[in-house]
């Protein structure tokens, strides 16, 4: 019995049909909701107006052009329970990573005030978790702290523009000790130490009706002070010891694995 190809390819390009919508309803499912191609900030809490986030967004895509790389921005009202580090790294490599150069997103959780900062292997050996992490960081915490959003992504988005320069410039990751100079200290100590004389030069010239006592008993009042017994009791005492933090504890990022880092913390 001949085969009839035209009823076999009718079956299956309706079979095809139907698989399609399917295939395409499976991947919105799995798909993070309101993140589109190309999004650079995602504000799902709410924390900035329209016009804020065109402009954060508009600042950040000068930035990826410049440097070819990624940088993203999310807001989650709650992540519900799930680690916010795994949840950032999935985050940035389903969702943020069209920089060949590096990338990194920084996510705010506002129901508990945790903020996460993730890099990539590229970005990680930029941004390193001992030097440049904390560094960027402190630059953005204090307003995201205050709930001034909006210039505290700029200044994420700013610190990274800056330690990726430095990267670009110097050849090596930024690295907060290189700053230090001893020459600057030197200096400041003279010039407080001039002040300092110049004060104290000043007061006691004003001091012209007090002349030093030349013993103790001239800065003695009398019958201000009279001991009947002469004798100490000692009552008690309290001691109170706590473990001292771990410089990695305050300062430090982590490593998240495949060669990834960042930073985070509450705020």
């Amino acid at each position: 019995m001949p085969l009839d190809y035209k009823r076999i390819l009718s079956a299956l390009a309706v079979l095809l049909c139907l698989l399609l919508p399917a295939a395409a309803l499976a991947a919105k499912v799995n798909a993070e909701p309101g993140i589109e191609p190309g999004q650079v900030v995602v504000d799902e809490a709410g924390l900035l107006d329209r016009s804020e986030r065109a402009e954060l967004a508009r600042h950040i895509e000068g930035l990826q052009e410049k440097h070819g790389i990624g940088i993203a921005v999310v807001t989650k009202k709650s992540l519900h329970g799930k680690d916010i580090v795994k949840y950032t790294d999935n985050l940035m490599n389903q969702r943020f990573s069209p920089g060949q150069n590096g990338n990194t997103v920084l996510l705010i959780a506002i129901d508990q005030r945790d903020f996460q900062i993730v890099t990539d292997a590229k970005m990680h050996a930029i941004i390193t978790n001992d030097g440049g992490a904390p560094y960027l960081r402190d630059a953005f915490l204090d307003d995201l702290s205050d709930g001034r959003y909006q210039a505290a992504f700029l200044a994420y988005a700013d610190t990274v523009d800056e330690l990726v320069s430095y990267y670009e410039k110097e050849g090596k990751p930024f690295d907060p000790a290189d700053q230090f100079s001893w020459i600057a200290l030197g200096i400041a100590v003279i010039l407080a130490l001039v002040v300092m004389y110049g004060v104290q030069s000043y007061l006691v010239s004003m001091m012209s009706n007090v002349q030093p006592g030349y013993g103790a008993g001239a800065y003695l009042l009398d019958d201000s002070i009279r001991l009947e017994a002469p004798t100490d009791t000692f009552l008690y005492m309290t001691v109170t010891r706590a473990p001292k933090p771990k410089e990695s504890d305050r300062d430090g990022g982590s490593d998240i694995g495949g060669g990834h880092g960042g930073i985070g913390g509450k705020f």
